[in-house]
């Protein structure tokens, strides 16, 4: 029993280990991903949907002049929507990589500090030892 629970307990460590290094974040479950949470995948299939229809528009240009017309200004307008749509996701993607990459810039300064005061700590341990090592020896000299 206490090895399945070490087992369990190594995954779970190893994933929270991995979910760290990958997003920044102490985290059991990694988060949504990036197409989920800004609807990349919705704009994606709306632009394939868009390109289709403007593939079956050149193909019905020769038939109907100005059913084609109206069918070719509907694809432009639509692609001028997908395309400030892509502007806007990319812009707000964008200011999330620099939003995380500020809060992953704060854990590394704050791993460092914490790190450098473990050293300055350590440090003044081993000068006090060896300050104590010092005295012992001049008393044994004495």
């Amino acid at each position: 029993m206490k090895w399945l629970i070490a087992v369990v307990l190594i995954a779970v460590v190893a994933l929270v280990a991995y979910n760290f290094g990958k997003t920044g974040e102490i985290r059991l479950l990694p988060p949504r991903s990036a197409v989920d949470d800004f609807g990349l995948g919705e704009l994606e299939r709306r632009f394939e949907e868009t390109r289709r229809q403007g593939e079956e528009l050149v193909r019905a240009a020769g038939q109907a002049g100005e059913d084609a017309a109206e069918k070719a200004a509907r694809t432009r307008r639509e692609l001028e929507r997908l395309k400030a749509e892509a502007e806007d996701t990319l812009r707000r993607l964008q200011k999330e990589a620099k939003a995380q990459a500020g809060r992953a810039e704060d854990v590394v300064a704050q791993g460092r500090r914490e790190l450098e005061q473990r050293a300055e700590q350590l440090k003044a341990a081993i000068e006090a030892f060896e300050r104590e090592l010092s005295a012992r020896r001049s008393d044994s000299d004495s």
